[in-house]
């Protein structure tokens, strides 16, 4: 599978924003403490320097927090983002030679991206990645519901399946039903049951599989590899102005 960029180099460009005046601002305390140090030992400008470390000292007690949180937000964003891409890109690899996965295409400036396109035999998968572990689905009354952040994810998989039937037809006049699918990869403890609406559906990592193999789709191989051939070069021309 190859590199799931776009989502990494953000995480490593917000964590590089964080960490590199971290660790400059705690080699510069080693190097103030003993600077003042050897001027208390020879008396040398010692309250001039004395002065220096406390003040410095209390700029490090307000600063490193506050950069420790971005670390720690970015960890828990954009770093949990890319390894659930990660996630769930493995499964799809696993779909066999017969599916072409598409990793991470830019739809255009402002647009934002798809995580997955899958095309196969059994028909043609947007899938979106997430992990935001807050409800998606919940029951009320015994009824199966959609949470608004499930219903906001819902709706951003719709759109970027229709981008992506929009080019398929007006490239190569293949008029395809394109599923949407979010898929949530976590523990035991907080799977999610697969839920459907309007032929969106948000699933746990573990069913997207056999929701794809299992699909009554009957794409020729022709159309599969032309389809590819399309959404590759649109992947190729948005990664060139990275």
């Amino acid at each position: 599978m190859p590199p799931l960029l776009r989502t990494e180099r953000k995480y490593n460009l917000r964590y590089n924003q964080y960490a590199i005046p971290a660790y400059t601002l705690m080699s510069m305390s080693v190097i103030i403490c003993l600077r003042a140090m050897w001027a208390i030992i020879t008396q040398n400008n010692y309250i001039f320097w004395f002065i220096i470390f406390l003040v410095y000292s209390l700029f490090f007690y307000i600063i490193i927090p506050i950069l420790g949180k971005g670390i720690k937000n970015n960890d828990n964003s954009y770093g949990a983002g890319y390894v659930v891409e990660e996630m769930v890109g493995t499964k799809l690899a696993a779909l066999g030679n017969d599916y072409k996965v598409i990793h991470d295409i830019l739809k255009g400036k402002d647009q934002g991206n798809i995580d997955h396109v899958v095309i196969g035999p059994t028909g043609i998968f947007v899938i979106e990645s997430k992990a935001n572990q807050n409800k998606m689905v919940y029951y009320q009354n015994n009824i199966r519901k959609l949470s608004d952040l499930g219903e906001k994810f819902m709706n951003q998989v719709a759109s970027n399946a229709l981008w992506v039937h929009n080019i398929v037809k007006e490239r190569l006049g293949i008029d395809e039903f394109v599923h949407g699918v979010v898929v949530r990869p976590l523990n035991e403890d907080k799977k999610i049951e697969t839920h459907c609406v309007n032929k969106v559906c948000i699933m746990d990592g573990n069913s997207v599989y056999d929701y794809i193999k299992n699909f009554s789709g009957r794409l020729s191989v022709n159309e599969i590899n032309n389809m590819h051939s399309v959404l590759c070069e649109i992947k190729r021309n948005s990664d060139r102005k990275l």
